[in-house]
């Protein structure tokens, strides 16, 4: 049995034959039943267009032009289908992520039944709502720490590596944290 695909030459000719037949069992739109008869018998059984014209009664250039739109609408389902495999990969990713997160929500809420209302409350104080420098709110909110639950989170070294924070930003917050009973690097 021959196979007419150069596109194929790392496969093996029983492979590509088997790969053949499984692609043109799907059931695919795009392709008529003739130009499926007509792919089968060129790809899988190996026969030339020429032998086609006596068992399909047509003229060889209407084979031609039919294998051809076969191979064109395959080749077209193909991308679609990808495009859907693709599509399919993102919505996994997203999955992952949204089930990493809700973890972390879940933890985030166990975390704040056992705190007292008195540290939530104190932890809920918005950055701009604090008698804080202009320079540090400023460090906040540019990376889009707005509470002070979210400032505690960081270590000390970690805070002081944000973008415009000096020495005297992160002593000023230290002292102001402290001031509340708070501190770095808290797991709340």
């Amino acid at each position: 049995m021959r196979v007419n695909n150069e596109n194929l030459d790392f496969f093996d000719n029983e492979s590509k034959e088997e790969l053949f037949r499984l692609l043109l069992n799907v059931n695919f739109p795009r392709i008529t039943k003739l130009s499926k008869k007509v792919l089968i018998e060129v790809l899988v059984n190996g026969k030339k267009i020429e032998d086609l014209k006596q068992p399909f009664k047509l003229p060889k250039t209407r084979l031609k032009s039919i294998y051809s739109e076969g191979i064109k609408s395959l080749k077209l389902s193909l991308v679609e289908l990808n495009l859907r495999l693709e599509s399919v990969d993102k919505l996994e990713h997203e999955l992952k992520v949204t089930k990493a997160d809700l973890r972390e929500l879940e933890e985030y809420v166990k975390i704040e039944k056992n705190l007292p209302p008195a540290l939530l409350e104190i932890l809920s104080i918005k950055i701009t709502d604090t008698d804080l420098s202009s320079r540090v709110k400023n460090i906040c909110n540019n990376i889009g720490i707005y509470s002070l639950r979210e400032v505690v989170r960081y270590s000390k070294n970690d805070f002081s590596k944000l973008r415009n924070c000096g020495n005297l930003s992160v002593k000023e917050l230290e002292a102001y944290l402290k001031k509340l009973g708070l501190s770095w690097s808290m797991d709340v």
